[in-house]
């Protein structure tokens, strides 16, 4: 198996009212057919999120999620739900989320992910995505919080990785 990698990722400030849009792509060193498995699976997604202590699959393509995230100077325990929308398996899907911590707020985006064969072993995966937020999470900026959606979803690629050479 080649070593599968990034092959690029941005992150941009758009308007303030829009929140943090970022985007990017990663190949993986794996089938689409057995990727999108993966991402739909609530044991793997787990391990995969950083700091995820439980993902639980509610019905149809709805998940209820906890962890804890880091976002500057504020760790905070969130809970929320996952909306897998538009699903063209194994092709393509629209994940929403609302992740409440408090009085910390409330973090809402939505992620556009696609999944393009590019052998039989390897799959190049394309997402963007939008992040707002409110309450004192908004209070960071756009700068700060997309240099945090960026570490999680670099993390998230390594988790997924690691767990895809243990043989999923």
């Amino acid at each position: 198996m080649s070593e599968p990698g990034h092959n690029g990722k941005s992150c941009s400030e758009p308007e303030k009212s829009k929140g943090i849009f970022f985007q990017g792509s990663h190949t993986v060193g794996i089938e689409a057919g057995t990727l999108w498995q993966a991402l739909n699976d609530p044991d793997i997604l787990q391990h995969c999120i950083h700091g995820c202590s439980s993902v639980e699959k509610l019905h149809g393509n709805e998940y209820l999620a906890t962890f804890g995230v880091r976002i500057g100077p504020v760790k905070k325990d969130f809970a929320g739900r996952l909306s897998i929308v538009d699903a063209q398996p194994p092709a393509r899907y629209r994940l929403r989320s609302t992740l409440d911590a408090g009085r910390a707020g409330i973090l809402e985006g939505a992620a556009d992910v696609k999944l393009t064969p590019l052998s039989r072993s390897h799959t190049l995966l394309e997402y963007s995505a939008r992040v707002s937020a409110t309450g004192l999470l908004s209070r960071f900026g756009r700068r700060l919080l997309g240099g945090a959606a960026q570490k999680y979803m670099d993390s998230f690629f390594a988790r997924l990785e690691q767990k895809i050479q243990e043989g999923t």
